[in-house]
């Protein structure tokens, strides 16, 4: 697992949808994203390196304030 990502409790469905959804927009298609035992967190296994996903989210969270609900 090279991401782990928090949302808020209960609401894991959703965050993976958004997860998933900046992963492909990103152009990563085929990560896998895994529920943990507790409630709040998924871990993301992408053959992308996390960083240049995270500095990607960061400029578009800039542009784009919306972008990112679900996940903390």
């Amino acid at each position: 697992m090279n991401l782990v990502i928090t949302c808020p409790r209960n609401l894991e469905s959703e965050t993976e949808i958004e997860i998933r959804k900046i992963l492909n927009e990103y152009g990563d298609q085929e990560s896998e994203i895994y529920r943990s035992n507790m409630r709040g967190i998924l871990f993301v296994n992408t053959n992308t390196e996390a960083s240049k996903i995270i500095d990607w989210v960061k400029r578009k969270i800039i542009d784009e304030p919306w972008f990112i609900r679900y996940c903390l």
